[in-house]
């Protein structure tokens, strides 16, 4: 657990971060990741700083690194303060479950778990959670039923799949029953017409496009979400 006054002063910083202005932000971003750098020796993962393009008489801007390591010092407080006292047993054992086919495991869903799990986020992964002799419909049933947050990755291969759609019409009926958001778009590698034509409950639904974001960037949003539900 941290201590008040950590929380206290991570807080201070959190509003530093999202106040900043362009001008001085390089220098904030350093002294900041720094400062918690000893505590918390990841605090730099997902928070890439490459490609700055400069500009003649203007700073590198890092509003936007600021904005993500605003966030992730909010899921640190988060992890210490809700998802490990009682006020997380109101809500479910798992924070997201990711729905996907398993031939996109290798060229994306893997990477977006693992940067997901690096905020510190419990994820359902069939890949982590089976294990040999497990009854893999029960685990999978359960998993849906114990997940706060769904992300829907859907692409080409996910079109069709018995058990991909039995997971996603769980969800949705989840969502509606509950009346509180629950499922997460994200497609991958399909346009939005496709979505429309092959699921148009979904159509409705804010997604996110896999090609603008990145895995880590995906992750921040997700954070914000799981922020937004348990603070």
């Amino acid at each position: 657990m941290l201590s008040e006054s950590l929380i206290v002063e991570m807080k201070k910083d959190i509003d530093r971060c999202k106040q900043a202005e362009r001008n001085g932000s390089s220098n904030l971003y350093h002294s900041i990741v720094a400062k918690y750098t000893v505590i918390f020796p990841d605090i730099k993962e997902n928070l890439s700083t490459g490609g700055k393009i400069g500009t003649v008489g203007l700073e590198f801007d890092y509003r936007p690194e600021l904005n993500n390591l605003a966030e992730k010092l909010n899921m640190i407080i988060l992890n210490s303060t809700i998802f490990n006292n009682s006020v997380k047993n109101n809500y479910k054992e798992y924070d997201v479950f990711i729905s996907h086919a398993n031939s996109d495991k290798s060229i994306y869903v893997d990477n977006l778990k693992n940067s997901i799990q690096k905020l510190g986020i419990n994820v359902f992964y069939d890949k982590d959670v089976l294990s040999w002799g497990d009854n893999w419909k029960e685990k999978i049933i359960n998993g849906v039923e114990r997940s706060e947050f769904a992300i829907i990755v859907i692409s080409k291969n996910y079109f069709g799949r018995e058990w991909t759609e039995k997971e996603l019409y769980s969800f949705l009926n989840r969502q509606t029953e509950s009346g509180q958001k629950i499922i997460l778009p994200l497609l991958l590698g399909v346009n939005v017409n496709e979505l429309k034509e092959k699921y148009p409950i979904l159509a409705d639904i804010q997604f996110l496009v896999s090609s603008d974001y990145s895995c880590d960037e995906i992750a921040i949003q997700l954070a914000k979400q799981l922020i937004a539900r348990y603070k």
